[in-house]
């Protein structure tokens, strides 16, 4: 009776976990009113409409003429994403009949939900494995407030599909190593339908074969004394085998596009597909460079993603606890693997240990350092977070529940800052309201090229509820970031004396090309110039919507791009005063050029610009 009713109160307590993980992640979900502000996002909705369903089961796996494949369509050949996430929220979008452009990412959104809160529970299970049920219990609660997966449940996109598969094949992977015979042939089989599905969400997933090939490897040799070399090698050979055959099967299924032809034996890849390929790994490595790649300039490796991490993702406190629990298992765990029944839980946190690794050894040493692609390996830190507490139990008893209870709060406070920017009008629609109420309606608006212009299109409920008359504007695009010249002064300062007001609808390109005066020393001159006035523009509007918690904001600015751009980036507009003089703006900028011109970087900039390539759907 006592063991039931533990069970029933852990039961009601991971239940009460999942709401609150369901409050955060759905919460505020149309918080761009449809407004399509995540360019990802952007490009998998219209990619997803573009697509039509087969007529038949014959025809969807024909990637030759199937309508269903991105790349028999204009728009999706730069699809790099898998299609698992694209078909799944396309068939439920058409029966729900939300197939629309203001709709389908709506239900995007919400899979995309629902998927991590099934993330929540996968890790629930995991650390129950791996360290204890308690463990499990807190691990499932740190994750529910965990900031970095809280957002991106807040965008349709395939990152939270491809989590929720690993963690899922992780799981098998822990039963896989625990059990003996048969059962072991067809855990293989599960392990290779659910990697497929991985792959078939996002084929970053390839990664992780350095982890199912590890756990193979463990498997046999925990096996060594129980039959002969022999033996072990075939069984080996035979898990192996099953496991290629399921992942190639299930993949060929939920990405048959990936492939040129309907012939299963016919492993050629879709040329559309492995030109995107290719265009991703060059982008990566930052062969190629376009506007959102200037980000990743000077950047230090592996310190710059984990204190994004740590610090933005998971909040101080967590991300503090996480690392401390990865020294304290190194320091406790680091000795030959232990005999008997405990022996496939210890592998396995081995295994999570180095999938840890691996994840920030290859996204976080590399040109692109983005803590989005680190988002697999963050759950495996939170459930060593959630080992250090159960440490300090087995240390300190008193002191479990005081650190536990603390650790619980802060970072209860930082998901409710952070879901706060929610709680409101993003920026950009906020701003868009202003410049309709305010601005003449006969005034030049100049937006900053590879961000969204603003004023937004509102929807018609908006206008009737805020009481706003549309007003249509003349607008262009400031070219910010093409290779500096005489030329290109020239044809800024005179954008300039055409535009009445500069909109910056959010700090990315100042943050980025305005900090790399040896790259873009006009622009990094320009930005000055436009803080302090001296251009001839006065700064009328910023609007911000930094994560607040009882009335102080906590400005994240610092934080990597993607962590604000998209959802709370802040605006700034600037109005042209009398003052404005063409002549002193290109004699302010071209001083720029005349003092960088023995630059050592000036031939680089000169390099790298010429490289410069137009963006293939915004999928970095």
């Amino acid at each position: 009776m006592k063991s039931t009713g533990l069970r029933t109160k852990e039961s009601i307590a991971l239940i009460l976990i999942m709401l609150l993980g369901c409050v955060f992640r759905l919460y505020g979900l149309n918080w761009d009113d449809s407004q399509h502000l995540h360019p990802d996002e952007r490009f998998m909705v219209m990619t997803a409409l573009n697509i039509s369903w087969p007529d038949s089961f014959a025809d969807y796996l024909n990637p030759e003429t199937s309508p269903l494949s991105p790349y028999n369509t204009a728009i999706g050949t730069s699809y790099i994403y898998g299609t698992f996430p694209l078909f799944l929220t396309k068939g439920l979008a058409t029966i729900l009949h939300c197939h629309a452009y203001g709709r389908l990412h709506l239900v995007g959104r919400c899979l995309s939900a629902l998927f991590d809160l099934g993330s929540l529970l996968l890790v629930y299970f995991i650390a129950g494995r791996l360290f204890s049920r308690r463990a499990g219990m807190l691990a499932a609660a740190f994750y529910a407030l965990a900031v970095m997966h809280i957002q991106q449940s807040h965008f349709f996109t395939a990152d939270n599909f491809l989590v929720f598969w690993v963690l899922l094949t992780f799981l098998l992977l822990v039963i896989f190593l625990e059990r003996k015979g048969h059962r072991a042939f067809l855990l293989s089989s599960l392990i290779g339908g659910s990697y497929a599905c991985a792959l078939g969400s996002k084929l970053s997933a390839v990664l992780f074969i350095i982890i199912i090939a590890s756990a193979f490897g463990i498997k046999c040799f925990q096996s060594r004394h129980n039959s002969s070399w022999l033996n072990n090698l075939l069984t080996l050979m035979g898990n192996a085998a099953l496991f290629a055959i399921s992942t190639y099967l299930l993949f060929r299924i939920v990405q048959p596009y990936a492939f040129a032809t309907g012939n299963w034996f016919d492993l050629t890849p879709q040329p559309d597909f492995w030109s995107a390929l290719d265009f991703q790994r060059r982008a990566l490595a930052g062969e190629v460079m376009f506007p959102p790649q200037w980000q990743w300039v000077n950047t230090a490796p592996l310190l710059f993603p984990l204190k994004n991490v740590l610090l933005w993702g998971l909040g101080v406190p967590l991300g503090s606890a996480a690392l401390l629990g990865l020294g304290l298992f190194l320091g406790a765990q680091m000795q030959p693997l232990a005999r008997g029944s405990s022996r496939g839980a210890r592998a396995a946190a081995l295994l999570a240990l180095l999938w840890i690794l691996v994840s920030f050894g290859y996204g976080g040493t590399g040109f692109v350092k983005s803590m989005r692609y680190l988002l697999s390996a963050t759950p495996f830190l939170i459930m060593f977070a959630a080992y250090t507490c159960g440490n300090i139990a087995t240390r300190n008893r008193f002191f479990f529940p005081v650190a536990t209870v603390l650790l619980c709060a802060l970072s209860l406070l930082w998901a409710l800052a952070y879901v706060s920017i929610y709680a409101h009008d993003t920026t950009r629609v906020a701003a868009s309201k202003w410049i309709y109420r305010t601005v003449p309606e006969t005034s030049v608006l100049a937006n900053e090229e590879w961000d969204d212009a603003l004023p937004l299109p509102l929807s018609h409920r908006i206008f009737e509820e805020e009481g706003i008359k549309y007003k249509h504007f003349e607008s262009f695009l400031l070219h910010v970031y093409n290779p500096e010249s005489r030329d290109t002064v020239v044809q800024l300062c005179e954008d300039l004396g055409r535009a009445d007001y500069l909109i910056l609808s959010s700090p990315r390109a100042r943050a980025t090309i305005g900090r790399l005066p040896d790259y873009f020393p006009v622009m990094a001159r320009y930005y000055g110039l436009l803080e302090s006035g001296e251009l001839g523009f006065e700064e009328v509007y910023a609007g911000t919507s930094y994560p607040r918690l009882l009335g102080r904001e906590i400005n994240d600015s610092s934080a990597e791009e993607s962590f604000w751009v998209y959802d709370h980036p802040p605006v700034r507009i600037y109005q042209k005063e009398r003052a404005f003089s063409g002549n002193h703006c290109r004699e302010m900028l071209l001083n720029a050029i005349s003092l960088s011109a023995g630059s050592p970087c000036k031939e680089r900039l000169q390099e790298v610009a010429a490289k410069q390539h137009t963006t293939r759907g915004g999928q970095l």
